[in-house]
């Protein structure tokens, strides 16, 4: 199960830079990178503000989903949260959460976004639908329109979609990554939050079908999708475990009901 360290720890060493962003995505993103015993880190902020400085949740929403999909067995890249001090343009950060996840590519494997990777590969007048599903990769498909729809995951785009490429040049989807503009991640104040209606569809981007995670179920038959279970107290108090503070008091409620609403929403659609 992913972990939060709470314990304050030292990440001050760490360079920061503005990360890759999708198009139309607002705010700075800043990320960092470091190799420990030979194994490769990448570190996430949330939303970040010269002015206000982190203004946003999303690294805390990378733990969350990380533990809703370890609860719903669907592979994914792994987040940990951590409580650290930082240093950004020369000032220091108390009590930032700070996501980090290990490269999940092994020693010499190369990476492509799908989006590139379907340019060159796509035959003519095929969808990158149709592509993925004549590649074998239909059930990671299917993962990742059951995830997309149960967070509400708003940046879906083709760079948020990678490929492994191994060397006998085998090539695979990598694990499901980067949800952190997800769940109530335009509610920024608790006003915000309090007025966020957790079912509604908003438009999001998608590489794989349109701009609405709830349609983009019915891009393969019903039959195609599988059971995830029910979504029972145990299951949200898990996912949620040790996060009121971070979160605030009023954004851990409304996002423990948004995940259960969803999931119940999912469950629906699939017994519809």
């Amino acid at each position: 199960m992913p972990v939060f360290i709470s314990d304050k720890q030292d990440l001050t060493y760490l360079n920061w830079r503005i990360g890759k962003n999708s198009s139309g995505t607002p705010g700075t993103f800043l990320k960092a990178e470091d190799t420990v015993d030979g194994v490769h880190y990448y570190y996430k902020l949330s939303d970040y503000d010269r002015m206000r400085g982190i203004v946003g949740h999303e690294s805390i929403n990378e733990l969350i989903v990380s533990r809703l999909l370890d609860e719903i067995n669907i592979p994914h890249t792994n987040y940990d949260l951590i409580n650290a001090n930082i240093i950004i343009y020369e000032s220091e950060i108390n009590n930032a959460y700070v996501a980090v996840s290990k490269d999940f590519k092994e020693k010499g494997d190369r990476k492509i976004a799908m989006d590139e990777y379907f340019e060159i590969e796509h035959e003519k007048g095929e969808s990158p639908i149709d592509f993925c599903v004549r590649m074998d990769w239909k059930k990671y498909l299917i993962d990742m329109l059951i995830c997309d729809f149960l967070i509400l995951n708003r940046d879906r785009h083709g760079a948020n979609i990678e490929l492994i490429i191994k060397k006998d040049g085998k090539v695979f989807p990598a694990p499901l990554f980067d949800h952190g503009l997800s769940l109530m991640c335009r509610a920024q104040t608790d006003e915000e939050v309090k007025k966020y209606a957790p079912l509604e569809d908003k438009r999001v981007q998608s590489f794989i079908g349109g701009n609405s995670v709830k349609e983009n179920l019915n891009i393969f038959p019903k039959t195609d999708f599988y059971d995830i279970g029910q979504p029972d107290n145990e299951k949200i108090e898990r996912i949620m475990k040790g996060l009121s503070d971070p979160l605030g008091k009023v954004r851990y409620k409304a996002i423990s009901k948004m995940i259960k609403l969803r999931w119940e929403a999912y469950e629906d659609f699939l017994n519809s």
